[in-house]
């Protein structure tokens, strides 16, 4: 699963060692973390350039700190719920949280050693496949 986070990535376009433009696309190739860019730049082509590489969103300076701190809480919400959505398992009572790695059966929390965690995830992750030992313990 992609890295997330519960922060946004502010970048500026211009940086005294490269481009804004450069690190969002490096973060990209291995994580989902919120992008926002936060700069001078109110290029239409260098708006529209970050957002199709994976901005989230693009705030030209001058701008107001209320506005932003939206801006940040909107896509925290938009992120957060399709990161919670992708990390739940759920199957005959368990329901397994992989962000927090919990687990509850039937409601209750259930505390399991980490072997045992990650077997319950592969498990519930390949409901109704017959598995090979050796499969197993790559993935482990």
């Amino acid at each position: 699963m992609p890295a997330t986070s519960k922060y946004p990535a502010l970048l500026d376009v211009t940086l005294p060692d490269g481009t804004g433009f450069d690190i969002c696309k490096e973060v990209r190739t291995n994580s989902t973390v919120p992008i926002i860019f936060l700069t001078a730049s109110n290029q239409e082509i260098s708006i529209v350039r970050g957002l199709d590489m994976g901005a989230d969103d693009y705030i030209t300076k001058p701008f107001k700190l209320n506005e932003l701190l939206s801006r940040i809480k909107a896509i925290l919400r938009r992120s957060l719920k399709f990161s919670k959505a992708d990390t739940t398992l759920e199957a005959n009572g368990i329901r397994i949280d992989t962000a927090e790695r919990l687990a509850w059966k039937n409601g209750e929390p259930i505390d399991l050693p980490l072997v045992e965690y990650k077997l319950l995830c592969l498990f519930m992750q390949n409901p109704n496949h017959l598995m090979p030992r050796e499969m197993i313990l790559d993935q482990m």
